[in-house]
This record gives C-alpha cells, structure tokens and sequence, in this order.
C-alpha cells in the first residue's frame, strides 16, 4: 500500500509540472523561432509517464496543452486554423477547471465510504 501512495504521490507531482511546463511551452509557442517546441517535446514524457503512474486527470491536462502547443507553432499552423488556436487556449482553461471539480467530486465521494 504504502508503494503504491508514494508512486501516486509522483505521478501527480509529475503531472503538474509536466502540465505547467506544456501550459508555458503553448503560450510561448505562438512566437515565432522559440524554443518552446522542444520544452513541449520534453513534457510529453512526463505527461505519459504521469497518466501511467496515476494521474490521468493531469495527464489529460497536459496532453491537451502539448497539442495545442505543436498546433499554435506559426511555422506548422496554416492561416485558416489560427481562430480556432485562439478559442483553444480558453477551452484549455474550461477543461483544467473541470478536471479539477471533478477530482474534487470524485476524492469527496471515495472520503465517505
């Protein structure tokens, strides 16, 4: 029991910077010839090892920005797909709150039992 709380303990530990550093790597890949393309590349790893050690929520949460971090690159993004870039960064924000209260519903569920 007490490996398996301290590889969850890691996994949302990872999670969360994994989560950051893809959040900070989006909004600095929308300027041209940053080298936040490469950051995005070295959080993949943490997001996938995170969803594997447990934390899917923030898994996910990464993932989304890491996505929307290759897509809001100007040199790969096409014109026409620049307005959905722009809504994307509020949605990404949308689903960070709702992974959040639905993590908050599902640990208040699981404390009364």
């Amino acid at each position: 029991m007490m490996a398996s709380n301290a590889r969850k303990r890691f996994g949302l530990w990872l999670g969360w910077v994994a989560a950051a550093l893809a959040a900070v790597s989006a909004l600095l890949s929308i300027a041209p010839f940053t080298p936040a393309i490469v950051l995005t590349a070295l959080t993949l790893p943490g997001a996938v090892a995170a969803t594997w050690l447990g934390a899917r929520r923030l898994g996910v949460f990464g993932f989304y920005w890491i996505v929307l971090a290759f897509i809001a690159f100007p040199t790969i993004t096409p014109s026409w797909l620049e307005v959905y870039v722009v809504i994307a960064y509020p949605l990404g924000l949308v689903l960070g709150v709702a992974l959040y209260l639905h993590y908050r519903k599902s640990s208040a569920s699981t404390e009364r039992e």
